[in-house]
This record gives structure tokens, sequence and C-alpha cells, in this order.
């Protein structure tokens, strides 16, 4: 398929200027007027441009929780019912491409494709097990509507692999906006900001996940999304993704730089979930995948450089929030490192008790919004065993089991882009895997969209220019 609009990455940024400039013709155009001629021209694109589809419905779910949910209301008037119906196009325009793949793709029914079906279907009863149905359906589209991209992406086949690269750009382009916006939001709009675009007063005070924990005056950086740990998943797929096609970009500068400010970002999110998942995915890259002893080197010495300077700036400044949050995690004093370890405890009782699940649209941080009534295990497999089972959850870690699996055989045998997409979708398996252990992340679609997206990407990679590899770790 050749997309004309992907040849150089920076149309992306291009679409992000454009948007927000026909964001200010709303006032001339009325906005009803406005989003029939915005939803028309979607349909075309994702129908006609498959690829660049799939980036709108990526790029929508990540604005969702920030510019839909807070700033239109607030700066365009918009009523919580067009809200709504706002925030839902997105989900149409990713239905949209499952029937552009089902009507025009020849679907393949390999192990994958069938065992996400038989997840998809045991599921389903638990959707009647709430006495609110439509509760239940909300909860299963939590879990379920975003592993389906995997589906999707994965079936997208006949795109060039220099077009899925122009793809991945994409993201990072988005990603250094996002972090910019969320530095500028933390640093300098601050928490009045927060109150002004509709996020709940607490005595002053946003919800405690926006601060740090034992310090009421730093606002972490949290971007578009609905919450800081989920920037910090993403950006840690991001950070990941553009390390290993580091070779693609031209502009050497700007890649060091755009780096450098997603670092900054993922640092000020102060997410150690994330954080602990990112280093540890950026360790099996360099010392077990990456086998090249120049690179392995100037790892090892930045890591050296890095915690020197740490050392330095906390000797200079032994008051200040970081060394103290490092402190109170370390020796098991930060109430939220605290809360994870009696979570885990209480969480695996209670999942003993009810062995079934209760249902879906019962537990999470999705159904809390709903119900009042907290089940919000730390942990997102004990999420997934609180609303549907023991053997729901096994079915979903035997899921990412087989995933894991069929990305490390074909990267072990694939070479060039081929092999740099599929380590994408690796790295974003792992990452999102890593953070599932520490937090209820699994309810956050557009966290997982991105992660599964990139899976189904890499899964559809045919080889078509490789042979089997041997010792062959340097060639990302």
């Amino acid at each position: 398929m050749n997309i004309s609009v992907l040849k150089q990455p920076y149309n992306y940024l291009l679409l992000l200027v454009l948007s927000t400039i026909i964001g200010l013709l709303v006032t001339y155009l009325g906005i009803l007027t406005f989003i029939i001629i915005v939803a028309l021209s979607l349909i075309i694109v994702v129908w006609k441009k498959p690829l660049f589809g799939l980036y709108v419905v990526l790029l929508l779910f990540i604005i969702n929780p920030l510019v839909v949910t807070r700033l239109m209301p607030t700066y365009l008037n918009i009523s919580p019912l067009m809200v709504e119906v706002i925030g839902y196009g997105k989900d149409m325009l990713l239905l949209l491409l499952l029937m552009k793949v089902i009507v025009t793709k020849r679907i393949k029914l390999n192990a994958i494709n069938f065992y996400l079906f038989i997840l998809l279907l045991f599921a389903l009863p638990y959707i009647f097990m709430n006495v609110n149905i439509i509760q239940g359906a909300m909860g299963y589209r939590y879990y379920f509507e975003t592993i389906i991209m995997i589906f999707i992406a994965s079936h997208l086949t006949n795109l060039h692999k220099s077009n899925l690269i122009v793809f991945v750009k994409g993201l990072i382009i988005s990603s250094v906006v996002i972090s910019l916006l969320g530095i500028y939001i933390s640093i300098f709009l601050g928490i009045p900001f927060m109150f002004e675009v509709g996020y709940t007063n607490y005595n002053g005070a946003p919800h405690y996940s926006y601060l740090i924990s034992g310090n009421n005056n730093i606002l972490r950086v949290f971007g578009t999304f609905a919450s800081p740990n989920n920037l910090a998943t993403f950006l840690s797929i991001v950070i990941i993704s553009q390390i290993i096609i580091k070779d693609e970009f031209k502009w050497k500068k700007f890649y060091w730089v755009t780096l450098f400010i997603q670092v900054l970002a993922l640092f000020l999110t102060f997410s150690r979930s994330s954080w602990l998942a990112f280093l540890l995915c950026l360790l099996i890259y360099f010392l077990f995948l990456y086998r090249a002893s120049k690179a392995i080197r100037n790892f090892i010495l930045a890591t050296f450089i890095t915690m020197c300077s740490g050392i330095i700036y906390i000797l200079l400044h032994p008051e200040n929030a970081v060394w103290s949050l490092f402190v109170r995690t370390i020796t098991l004093q930060d109430s939220s490192t605290i809360g994870h370890i009696d979570s885990w405890i209480n969480d695996f009782k209670f999942i003993l008790d009810n062995p079934l699940g209760i249902g879906l649209g019962l537990a999470g941080p999705k159904a809390f919004q709903e119900t009042g009534v907290y089940l919000v295990p730390e942990n997102s497999y004990y999420l997934l065993a609180f609303e549907v089972g023991i053997i729901g959850m096994c079915l979903f870690l035997g899921f990412n089991i087989i995933l894991f699996g069929v990305l490390l055989k074909k990267f072990k045998r694939y070479a060039g882009l081929n092999k740099k997409i599929i380590g994408i979708g690796l790295f974003s398996l792992l990452i999102l895997n890593f953070v599932f252990l520490f937090l209820p992340t699994i309810q956050e679609m557009e966290v997982t969209i991105i992660a599964y997206t990139l899976i189904g990407l890499a899964l559809g990679i045919k080889n078509d220019e490789t042979h089997k590899l041997s010792g062959c770790g340097g060639c990302l």
C-alpha cells in the first residue's frame, strides 16, 4: 500500500498543527457542523488509508482524557452529552477498522487469533453477572476492546515495512508534543489549571495520584492521559521503540533532543512502576538482544555517570522530594509502597474467596467511578481474577505467554526493518506486563491500545527479505 501522506514522519506533526487550526475555526462553523465534517472526513481516512487511520484512532484515544473530557467542555462550552458522543467517536472508528479488515482481508485462523477468540468468548457471560448489564458491558469493553487491535493490526500485512517505521516515528513525535504539554501544565500552569478544567478539588489539592507521594506541592506530569502512571507507561513503550529504530533517524540531533524530552517527562511522572519496567526492558535490550560491545560499554558508562550525578545532587540537596521519595520507598515508609504490599496480600485472599469471579464492571478504577465501591487491586492480573475468576486470569496470562513466544521466535528469525518492528512489539508486550504486575493498568484503554497495536503490527510482519540469523545481535 502506497500511503503518500506517510512519506515523511513530520506530516504527523503537521496533522497536530492542522487539528489545532481547525479547532479554532469551530467558533465560526458551529460545533455540530464541525463535528459532522470531521466525522465524515475521519471515516473516509480510516477506510481508505488504514495505517494512517490506525494512527488517528490511537491519537484520539490518547488525547481523550484531557482534550475531549476536560478542555472541550471548559473552553468550547460543549454539553456533557456532546462530549460523550465525541468521546465514543474513537470507538466507532476502531469498529470501522475492524470491519475494514473483515471485509477486505483474508482472515488467518492461527493460534493467536483462535486463543483471542476463546478469551473474548469466555468473558461474555460475566457481563450478565452484573445486575446492571450496561455497566457489565462497559467492564467488558475496558478489557477487550483495545485487545482487538492485535487482530486488526496483524492483518494489515500488505503495508510496506518502511511505512510501519514512519508510523512509529509518528507516535514518537506525538509523544514529544504530549511530553512538552505535560511538562508545561505541571510546571507552569499547575494545580489551578486542573481545577479550572474540571478536576476534582480535594480541599485545595487534586487527587493524590497526581502528586508526589508525601509532597502536596509537586504536580506529576500526566500530559493528555488520565494519570501520570498512564503517561509513564506510554512513554516507556515509545522511548524503547525510538532506541530500537535509532538508525532510521537521519537527523541525529533531532533524535537525541526528542529522546531527552521524553526521558525528562518520564522522570517527572514519578511513576516508580513504569521506571522499573522501563529500566528492566532497557537492560534486557542492551545486555541480551543488542550484542554490541561498544553499546554495552556506553550503556554502563551512561548509567554510572547518571548514578554519580544523582549522588552529587542528593549530597547538595539532601531534603529534595525525589530523594525523600526514594528513601521512603526503599525503607517501606511510603504509604503507596505499603499500600501495594498490603493490597497484594488482601487481594489474594479475595480471589481465594471468589475463585469464579464477581462479574465485569464491579472492580477496578473504572468501576469505582460508577459504584463508589473500592475494589481496586494493585495488580492487573489480580483485577482480572476479581472479575472473571482464576480461570479467566490464567487464560489471559496464557495469551500473553503465547504472544511472547511467537514474537521472540520471529525476532530471532528476522533481520533489518522487520526485526526492528518485531522488537518494538516484543518490548511493548514486556513493558505492559511489567506494569501490570504493579498497577491496574489493564483497564486504561489509552495505554493498552498503544501496546496492542504495536504487537499486532509486529505479528503481521512477513519474512520477505531475510534469512535465519545467527549471532546478529547488532542488527538492531
